[in-house]
């Protein structure tokens, strides 16, 4: 059966690439990308366990270990909350894949009143019970949030794990108060160092865990159907750590961690973080009323 467009449901689309046993196609008429087979709900569910946030030996899916790398993060969230500054002062906040909460002690911090969701069963006891902060548990596309609730929802770098894309806008537009705002980051796919990149762009090698691949075009498609006026669009970076870079270097350059690594460690320098824009976008929109 031929595959339709998650968004449109277009069966229009050309194919991007191949890789292993999933195809990324376009929609011709929207301009999403999104892989061929998706995978079952129950194989996304399962990614999102104990070893997505503290895994030791994946290269390219989940982290090197996640609590290790809370001073990246937390320096990485100041900085979206400058951002978030630039729009709303308001302080009501929904973090949707939250992860394991970095993000939302760093806003709550800084008096934001927040509460998290994620469809991991080991990020709500993490966050809820070490940082006390409410907690939605589930897939935000299938997720009953509370209506009219939150000035701010946050998405970084989550939508393109989401399969049923419309759905989960909708739950997001559901939840936010009148004239609130979402901002998103997501990879995109015509990103410099997308285009430069080509097939090895480091956003193609996390298929399957990215379900589906956005462009300025298409994540503006889907946010002005799903009820969003989109405020702004620019480049997004990330803030990690030189053990990071290293390790997901070596996807590229196979054991360059292993031989450079032990330098660093020996230098103390293996957590100095550096700021690399690559990939990502930053979207910033506003609910308009259905």
């Amino acid at each position: 059966m031929s595959p339709k467009c998650p968004f449109c449901k277009s069966k229009n689309k050309k194919l991007k690439i191949r890789r292993n046993e999933f195809s990324l196609f376009i929609c011709k008429n929207c301009a999403l990308g999104y892989i061929d087979p998706m995978p079952q709900k129950s194989q996304i569910q399962d990614l999102y366990s104990k070893d997505y946030f503290q895994n030791s030996q994946e290269i390219v899916h989940g982290y090197i270990n996640y609590s290790q790398m809370e001073k990246v993060l937390a320096a990485e969230a100041v900085k979206r909350l400058r951002f978030i500054s630039n729009f709303t002062h308001k302080k009501t906040l929904l973090d949707v894949g939250c992860g394991l909460g970095i993000f939302l002690k760093i806003a709550k911090s800084s008096e934001y009143e927040v509460a998290g969701n994620d469809i991991s069963s080991y990020a709500k006891n993490y966050v809820s019970k070490k940082n006390k902060i409410d907690f939605y548990l589930g897939p935000i596309d299938t997720l009953t949030l509370p209506k009219n609730t939150f000035d701010i929802v946050t998405a970084w770098d989550v939508l393109e794990h989401i399969p049923q894309v419309n759905l989960a806008f909708k739950s997001i537009h559901r939840s936010l108060k009148k004239g609130g705002y979402l901002i998103l980051t997501t990879p995109d796919i015509n990103s410099w160092d997308a285009k430069m990149m080509r097939s090895f762009w480091y956003g193609y090698q996390k298929i399957p865990e990215h379900l589906l691949f956005f462009s300025t075009d298409s994540i503006k498609n889907v946010l002005e159907k799903n009820g969003f006026k989109v405020i702004k669009i620019r480049g997004w970076g990330f803030e990690r750590n030189l053990q990071f870079i290293l390790t997901k270097a070596s996807i590229y350059i196979p054991h360059i961690d292993k031989l450079l690594l032990p330098i660093l460690k020996i230098l103390n320098i293996e957590n100095k973080s550096i700021y690399l824009p690559l990939t990502d976008m930053i979207v910033v929109a506003q609910k308009n009323e259905l």
